[in-house]
């Protein structure tokens, strides 16, 4: 997990809900200021919301980890685009998830509804983010697919559209140039 935050930078970063120990997950995070949101309060939460209505403004976030977060949500695609509300504009999303056809992933099944790699990344392209290549976890030895888990990075893109405007045509001369104006 820490060379995925390798080119995570900025000030503020929100993990959005809670796995492993504390701050397990940020030990290696770069980004200075570091916010965990849960539903529940718990060891290490700073900030008690629901994943689908987050007190925060409105693209104020350098970053925002969601560990299998989306998995554990009634609705994750709603959980997505709350993520992307609070993310500002070339902010990196990180999300962690069991893959459902793995032996993780059916352990996981009780609590948690994995989601496939392709799904989430399906989402992520239409809301218009670049996705770095997915890292994968959890290997099955001596096998390495199919891996236990998946880690998508991903970045928010904003393109600006520059309006194309019609160049202004002069107007041609309707008897041609034996009738040019005088001075």
């Amino acid at each position: 997990m820490s060379a995925a935050f390798d080119d995570v930078f900025g000030f503020e970063l929100l993990q959005l809900g809670t796995w492993g120990a504390a701050r397990e997950l940020l030990a290696q995070c770069r980004v200075r200021h570091q916010t965990i949101a849960a539903a529940r309060p718990g060891a290490g939460v700073d900030l008690i919301s629901l994943p689908t209505q987050l007190p925060v403004a409105s693209t104020s976030l350098d970053a925002v980890l969601l560990p299998h977060t989306l998995e554990s949500a009634e609705d994750p695609h709603a959980v997505l685009l709350e993520a992307d509300r609070v993310l500002a504009g070339e902010g990196h999303l990180l999300i962690l998830g069991f893959n459902p056809r793995s032996s993780w992933g059916w352990r996981a099944r009780g609590p948690l509804r994995p989601l496939s790699e392709g799904r989430v990344r399906d989402w992520l392209t239409l809301l218009r983010y670049q996705i770095a290549p997915s890292r994968h976890y959890l290997n099955t030895w001596p096998l390495p697919w199919p891996a236990g888990g998946w880690l998508l990075k991903a970045r928010k893109r904003l393109y600006g559209v520059t309006p194309i405007r019609p160049r202004k045509r002069e107007r041609r001369a309707m008897l041609g140039s034996a009738l040019e104006p005088s001075a």
